[in-house]
């Protein structure tokens, strides 16, 4: 008898052997017994292989406690989950709706414990990523949500999504569709409570521009008690629908025009209204309204995108508090060239009464851009109370100075202390001594291009006509400009000329004989300026205290055609 000593890589060796003592054996016998051998061989080595493997995943397991135990040490660690949980909120909020926070999750166990156990991380919901809402859904549990939803390519696997979100309706604080009118009108009609819904965003993906007078509104079936905030972007809306009452924001943007007897009644029934935007939405003046006012109590902005007749009929019915800010961007094409001071009008109504800092800025022939704020208070920055852009058909005979003329009489600018002027044309002297000359706390005026000659020329001339009176009857309230301590000059080419005298020499002038007569100018700037020179300004220095200069200074180019700036500083 033969014994043999097999190993576990002795198996094919094993199997010749084996057919070597038993040749007598037929080939069913061989291959029974070969396999009975094989079988008790593969089952001893699976056996070891599972024992290796289980202590390999002991020592993984190990090595994971001892990591944890490790990371428990550090002083992030500390932090309690409430408060590591904040910080994952803060970084949530500023990914701006985007998955990158989600990297927290990724750090280590304890991490990824308190994400997954802060329900309000997973809030902000867009369906641009329809394989994640179904998991955010669940790991935000109860909590409010927070659903932006761009649907203007809807995918049967996006509209499924759709349907699992709107079952949560009864948990969502703000809403933000873009989708086709269809779409929207099917999403809206089978909606009934939304009680914590304040923020409801629609557009509809389909309307570019103005809205066709037929286009139906979006229909708000739903009832919406805590809405405050509604923008609707090429969406028509019902004017008469209690959905409107108790917001606190309205914007509507490219809807078609309603008649002006409904959008004031809508307004009338919105008493806690603080903003308004409507823009490309107002509907023409209707002169057969008569006398009508709407008070808006609360309200703290209006911001309207219109032409200038249909902005000037809504402001003429509405009355506001002193605090309101305005933001006002009109056109002026199709009326008669008449009208257009008369529309302008309706500013002399507003409450602005408090300015302090005001900007003129022209931008081509037929385009201007006015910016009135008022004084900052309790350490705030200064409030923008009051801008208006306004542009006007090149077929209108308007000069840009008579705008401005009209615009600066109705901001009332009794307590103006700061003035900017920036305009690609010059004006006249005449603009600057009717509308600036007599304000008494005009302290800092700021200027750029082409205005400085006509500003100085202003000085010049309230100057000379001081000069004829006697002594004894000037006053320093009777002096141009009697607060001016502060001339900034921007862009301006000191070679010109006022009257026969050069720009440079009229600015030493003046300032000599404001000095003289006990009102100087104490801080003078000059900024990108041409032909001004080192000399120029230390012989300024003598008679003004603080004299800035950027160091730039002009000479003409080669082939005269230019100015070329080098600095001296």
């Amino acid at each position: 008898m033969w014994y043999i000593k097999t190993g576990a890589h002795d198996l094919l060796i094993f199997r010749i052997l084996a057919g070597l003592v038993l040749q007598d054996f037929n080939d069913t016998t061989l291959m029974t017994v070969t396999t009975q051998l094989t079988a008790s061989h593969e089952d001893g080595t699976l056996k070891a292989i599972r024992a290796i493997d289980h202590q390999l995943s002991q020592l993984d397991h190990s090595a994971r406690t001892l990591r944890s135990r490790r990371n428990a040490l550090a002083p992030i660690s500390t932090l309690p989950p409430e408060i590591l949980s904040m910080v994952f909120m803060y970084m949530e909020a500023a990914s701006n709706h985007s998955l990158a926070w989600i990297k927290v999750s990724h750090v280590c166990q304890h991490w990824r414990a308190v994400a997954l156990d802060s329900p309000r991380l997973w809030t902000n919901i867009v369906l641009s990523r329809p394989k994640w809402t179904r998991e955010m859904l669940k790991r935000s549990k109860m909590a409010p949500l927070d659903i932006k939803a761009d649907l203007s390519f809807l995918t049967p696997r996006l509209l499924e999504v759709v349907r699992l979100i709107m079952e949560q309706i009864h948990r969502t604080r703000s809403l933000n569709i873009t989708a086709n009118h269809s779409t929207l009108n099917s999403i809206f009609a089978g909606l009934h409570d939304a009680p914590l819904l304040r923020s409801l965003n629609l557009r509809d993906s389909q309307r570019h521009g103005l809205l066709p007078t037929d286009s139906p509104s979006v229909p708000f079936a739903m009832k919406a008690p805590r809405l405050r905030h509604l923008e609707l972007l090429q969406c028509n809306v019902e004017w008469n629908s209690p959905f409107l009452r108790p917001l606190t924001h309205f914007k509507l943007c490219d809807a078609t025009p309603p008649p002006m007897g409904d959008l004031l009644s809508a307004l009338q029934a919105m008493p806690y209204l603080e903003v308004l935007e409507l823009q490309n939405s107002l509907p023409r003046p209707d002169l057969g309204l008569g006398k009508r006012e709407v008070r808006l109590g609360k309200l703290k902005k209006i911001s309207i995108k219109d032409p200038l007749p249909s902005c000037a009929s809504l402001l003429g019915f509405l009355a506001f508090k002193p605090c309101t800010s305005f933001h006002l961007d009109c056109t002026f094409s199709d009326e008669p060239p008449a009208s257009f001071f008369s529309y302008l009008k309706v500013l002399h109504q507003l409450p602005l009464k408090s300015i302090n800092t005001l900007e003129l800025a022209q931008d081509g022939p037929a385009y201007i851009e006015v910016y009135a704020s008022e004084p900052a208070s309790g350490g705030s920055p200064r409030a923008t109370s009051f801008d208006f852009r306004l542009s006007w058909s090149q077929d209108v005979p308007v000069a840009p100075t008579e705008v401005f003329s009209s615009i600066t009489k109705s901001l009332k600018l009794s307590l103006l202390q700061t003035l900017y002027h920036h305009r690609t044309q010059d004006s006249e002297s005449s603009f600057w001594l009717d509308n600036f000359s007599k304000l008494p706390k005009l302290q800092n005026v700021t200027l750029s291009g082409s205005v400085v000659p006509s500003f100085l020329d202003a000085l010049v001339h309230d100057q000379s006509h001081k000069a004829s009176e006697p002594a004894g009857r000037r006053s320093l309230a009777r002096i141009g400009f009697p607060s001016l301590r502060s001339l900034a000059l921007h862009n301006a080419n000191l070679a010109d000329t006022v009257g026969d005298k050069r720009l440079l020499t009229t600015l030493r002038d003046v300032i000599g004989c404001r000095l003289q007569q006990g009102i100087p100018i104490i801080d003078l700037t000059f900024e990108w300026c041409a032909n001004v020179h080192e000399a120029d300004v230390k012989s300024l220095g003598m008679l003004v205290k603080n004299v800035r200069w950027d160091g730039q200074e002009s000479v003409l180019n080669s082939d005269g055609e230019g100015l070329l700036f080098m600095d001296l500083a």
